[in-house]
């Protein structure tokens, strides 16, 4: 799927699109363009005109993002930049959707701007433990946010290879890629690499995704109280991100909003049931 560079005021714009109808913001999580997603898009094309927005873009953007004036500073960065798409690019009010850590800043960014959202999906969130999110504190406090364990992760990864040929055999036999629908898989290899004079690198910065695990907001459950209550939160009974402790926290505290729970699937359920998660965009958002 074709990358959409747009420029407007000071901002740089990376996003796709796919089918007609009312707009339909969708945003990937960390380390994962918005493309991977391509094949659920298509399945909501005769429903929803859907733009998928790249945090960092595979070209155009990808300077902008990493370095100048408008480099992604912390996770308020991706919920301004969320903002300022839905006035400068879409012009309307819209239903928006997220993944993972995109789940969260829509939620905040549903806090600042209500006005901008008519619904929100938030996609097996990241909202963690209060506990943990004082763990976290101290990290930030202490100057040690490069350890918390998904960013050293993130660091140590590898991310070129001589071929698609290569990368795919070389995912073909992570766990995390195991359980994966192959037109998700397919669609990983295609958009998630891009060409390099030596062969395909990962299209998102490894260093960028190790800095955003490192820069999770703190604060997050003061949006997680103010969010928009047409909101549907979705989680895969075993994701190992939106736990049992705080699936019960969150319901407890929000019980205005709608819940879902998918049996026998992970953090990355839209990976591994594409189909089911169109399904449930196209009816929570219709």
């Amino acid at each position: 799927m074709g990358e959409i560079i747009s420029r407007q005021d000071d901002v740089c714009f990376s996003y796709v699109d796919a089918g007609s109808g009312p707009p339909l913001l969708f945003s990937h999580a960390n380390g994962f363009p918005a493309s991977v997603y391509s094949p659920i898009f298509h399945m909501m094309k005769n429903d929803f005109h859907t733009m998928g927005l790249n945090f960092c873009g595979t070209s155009g953007c990808r300077v902008d993002c990493l370095e100048g004036p408008r480099k992604i500073k912390n996770w308020i960065s991706l919920v301004d930049n969320i903002i300022r798409f839905i006035e400068l690019i879409v012009g309307e009010p819209v239903v928006a959707a997220g993944h993972s850590m995109s789940g969260t800043i829509i939620a905040m960014a549903s806090v600042m701007r209500p006005d901008l959202f008519k619904k929100i999906i938030l996609l097996d969130p990241v909202f963690l433990y209060p506990r943990i999110m004082n763990d976290m504190r101290f990290l930030a406090l202490s100057r040690q946010r490069h350890r918390m364990p998904l960013a050293v992760g993130a660091r140590r990864r590898r991310d070129n290879w001589t071929s698609r040929k290569e990368a795919r055999e070389y995912f073909s036999d992570k766990p995390l890629f195991k359980c994966w629908d192959e037109r998700m898989f397919d669609s990983y290899i295609e958009d998630g690499l891009v060409e390099t004079p030596d062969g395909v690198e990962l299209a998102f910065p490894k260093g960028l995704e190790a800095f955003l695990f490192g820069s999770v907001p703190t604060s997050m459950w003061k949006y997680i109280k103010q969010m928009k209550k047409e909101a549907l939160v979705v989680r895969g009974e075993e994701s190992d991100v939106l736990t049992d402790d705080t699936w019960e926290l969150l319901k407890h505290t929000r019980p205005d909003v709608e819940y879902l729970e998918l049996s026998g699937l992970g953090h990355l359920f839209p990976m591994q049931a594409p189909e089911m998660t169109a399904e449930m965009i196209v009816d929570f958002a219709s």
